[in-house]
């Protein structure tokens, strides 16, 4: 165990010095301190690392909602000595940066509301703003394992509901609150989930068996390889990952048996969603959103986090279409209906605008 801890150090410290992040005072002078050996710093960072609790409590103070995860937590125990280096990385942070502004906005929205974040769709820097809209302690993340789901879900202390959730989770929400969602385009969602997994860490402590799996195939796979792959775990997070958000009841047996019948169930479903978007929306739709959420005041416009400089070409978006459009089908067919969705969302700025679904995509 305190080798794999080392080792994760390790990792850490050269992932920084690449990403130019500092993790250590800033501020310390080489006088106070003999200099250690790389060991003996590695050995001094386990001791004095920060605690679980006191990285979510910066959470909350600083940038005013719960961690994204229990990896995101890990890391910071992991790469933070002292209370100084967990705050300077806080405030140095690019969503601090952006939030802090967001801290202006009025925490005053009448509606309570539900983000479903479907993953890979650029829903996090929505999150953070429309969070900024709820007071302190009233926004709640939710995750699929989380042994307090279903406290957290039942509870009236929440107005507001984020993370990345299926069916079987949002709808034991309250019916009368707003619900939100945003596709994306399927390729761009490919193309992005493939980098993800390409750069991630598979030596997180508190990454899933499936999520490790995934990202040592990933790792060793070209684009094409990535889209070919026959491996379930890959294929699940590729085929129709988007329309199954919002399913009700096992999408993969039905959608092969009677895939117009799942489709039309979807749509029922979107429509009774208050707002779809698609990412190409999101900023045009933003004062209709605050309209609706009924928030009063000045406000400040959308942050943009976790953006990437690896932009799609055309190449590669010839890949994935060429070897996914079969299985994606679904997909394109909601981000299309989505995207009805959000022009007469952004035009007439009124909620749940419902559509016909037409016939199944040949």
């Amino acid at each position: 165990m305190i080798f794999n801890k080392i080792i994760n150090v390790i990792h850490a410290e050269h992932d920084a010095k690449i990403q130019n992040i500092t993790i250590t005072p800033q501020n310390r002078e080489e006088s106070e301190e003999p200099k250690f050996s790389v060991f003996s710093g590695i050995v001094k960072r386990l001791i004095m690392s920060v605690k679980r609790e006191e990285v979510i409590w910066a959470y909350r103070l600083i940038l005013g909602r719960e961690p994204e995860n229990e990896d995101t937590v890990q890391w910071y125990m992991v790469n933070t000595p002292t209370y100084r280096d967990l705050r300077e990385c806080f405030l140095s942070s690019d969503e601090f940066k952006s939030r802090e502004h967001l801290l202006t906005n009025p925490k005053n929205a009448q509606h309570k509301a539900v983000f479903v974040h479907i993953p890979k769709a650029a829903g996090t820097s929505l999150i953070a703003w429309l969070s900024s809209f709820y007071p302190y302690g009233k926004t709640c993340s939710l995750v699929e394992n989380d042994p307090a789901l279903v406290e957290k879900l039942k509870s009236d202390h929440y107005s507001f509901w984020s993370g990345h959730i299926d069916y079987a989770i949002y709808s034991n929400l309250p019916s009368d609150i707003l619900k939100i969602t945003v596709f994306r385009n399927p390729i761009e969602r490919i193309f992005s989930l493939y980098n993800f997994w390409k750069n991630s860490d598979e030596n997180k402590e508190s990454a899933s068996l499936e999520e490790i799996e995934s990202i040592i195939i990933t790792k060793k796979m070209s684009l094409y390889d990535f889209c070919t792959c026959d491996t379930k775990i890959i294929e699940e997070a590729l085929f129709n990952a988007q329309a199954k958000c919002f399913y009700n009841g096992d999408f993969l047996e039905r959608v092969n048996d009677n895939p117009s019948e799942v489709l039309e169930a979807i749509v029922d479903e979107l429509n009774a969603f208050d707002i779809v978007l698609t990412t190409e929306f999101i900023n045009e739709a933003v004062s209709a959103i605050v309209n609706i959420l009924g928030v009063e005041g000045r406000y400040v416009s959308l942050p943009r986090f976790n953006q990437t400089d690896k932009k799609i070409t055309l190449h590669d978006y010839m890949i994935i279409y060429n070897t996914l459009k079969d299985k994606l089908a679904l997909d394109f067919y909601l981000y299309n209906y989505a995207s009805r969705r959000a022009k007469q969302f952004c035009r007439y700025r009124v909620p749940r605008i419902k559509m016909k679904c037409t016939a199944y995509p040949a």
